[in-house]
């Protein structure tokens, strides 16, 4: 299964593949019309024109989709190191809080445990549906709260 998305590979490429054998019956019905109603002698005399036309609109739609991919990459890889920082900073907060007493050291546990598990059942699924995900911001309080409750002995 792919993660996040909740759905499988195969359930991608049939939906895909009958798409594209579509989208090329359907312009293959095009270029047969076209051909047949005597456009292409319409054409005949401005071949070099067509073609740099052509050029050009193909030119500026792959500039255009190199920026697209570009952005894309650039915010995927913004939250990849966001998602690697919260978990360096709970994995600290873990380790840190291990030489601790267990009246001090468990609450903060249990805080770390019920929000990172919280991230990956649900935060993750919600923002990929666009949803908002109040729960995880109350969660991470009560780590915030866990930690700021710790007295210290000596």
């Amino acid at each position: 299964m792919l993660k996040g998305i909740g759905m499988q590979i195969t359930d991608f490429i049939p939906r895909s593949a009958l798409r594209f054998a579509r989208a090329l019956a359907g312009m293959a019905v095009v270029y047969l019309l076209l051909r047949a109603a005597g456009v292409h002698r319409l054409l005949a005399n401005d071949t070099d024109g067509v073609g740099v036309l052509l050029q050009i609109i193909g030119t500026l739609y792959s500039v255009l989709y190199a920026f697209a991919t570009y952005v894309v990459w650039g915010q995927f890889t913004a939250v990849e190191s966001e998602i690697f920082k919260e978990s360096a900073a709970l994995q600290d907060l873990v380790l840190f809080s291990g030489r601790w007493k267990a009246p001090a050291r468990e609450p903060i546990l249990q805080a770390v445990r019920v929000y990172a598990r919280a991230v990956v059942d649900t935060e993750w699924k919600a923002l990929a549906q666009g949803d908002p995900t109040e729960k995880t911001d109350r969660l991470f309080a009560d780590i915030v709260s866990a930690v700021t409750e710790v007295k210290a002995e000596d």
